[in-house]
């Protein structure tokens, strides 16, 4: 064999193995990840979905009773008198996770704002005005509707609520409510609830509506 034709298969050697080296690499270098690949964090995903919900809102009460005059030698309830409340309402609340659908919720509110009653005194309707505020905590039963890894959950609750007034006296009721979570599956999420309450103050029937929007902070 000549020089010439040794050399040539030398060269053909080193060609296919410099091939088959290369082709080895890409292969490689295509079945591993880059070694800086990007980390996605993992969403948050809520797991029993309590929440602290600042209320805020206005309401509006009413309170009746009769306006007993008192004549010799008898007595009647001759007219009717009225009180309407339409407050501020500031609160705040937690929803606390017992089991499945169902919540523990206490809470606080202020009520402030004029209160104005009106009486006939047996000539004339006499209407009188005075600011009134109202710290009333709360202790409710909430039910919630919807996956906790939903955007929307709605809810319904029933409880018992306390009124201590600024002008000294005291009073309690029962309240009933519905309403909903927005944005639910994130960490601030939106409240809308309405609230129903009735009870007695100072000895006298007490009813209202609450209508309330809360920022709600998920954890």
């Amino acid at each position: 064999m000549d020089m010439a034709g040794f050399a040539r298969k030398r060269i053909s050697f080193v060609a296919i193995g410099m091939m088959y080296f290369l082709i080895s690499v890409s292969c490689r270098a295509e079945m591993q990840p880059p070694p800086f690949a990007p980390v996605t964090p993992e969403p948050w995903v809520p797991q029993d979905q309590n929440l602290l919900r600042l209320n805020v809102g206005i309401s509006f009460y009413n309170s009746g009773w009769y306006y007993c005059n008192y004549y010799s030698p008898y007595y009647g309830c001759t007219s009717g008198a009225y009180g309407s409340f339409t407050p501020f309402t500031l609160g705040l609340q937690g929803d606390i996770h017992i089991d499945g659908m169902s919540y523990l919720t206490p809470g606080f509110q202020v009520l402030t704002g004029s209160i104005t009653n009106s009486y006939f005194n047996s000539v004339t309707t006499v209407s009188q005005s005075t600011h009134m505020t109202l710290w009333s905590p709360t202790l409710d039963y909430v039910a919630k509707f919807g996956s906790p890894s939903s955007d929307t959950v709605t809810r319904g609750r029933v409880g018992g609520v306390l009124y201590f007034g600024s002008d000294g006296h005291s009073g309690g009721g029962f309240r009933v409510g519905f309403g909903g979570s927005f944005f639910s599956s994130r960490r601030i999420g939106l409240g809308l609830d309405i609230v129903f309450e009735g009870g007695s103050y100072n000895g006298y029937w007490l009813s209202g509506i609450q209508l309330l929007v809360s920022p709600e902070l998920h954890f």
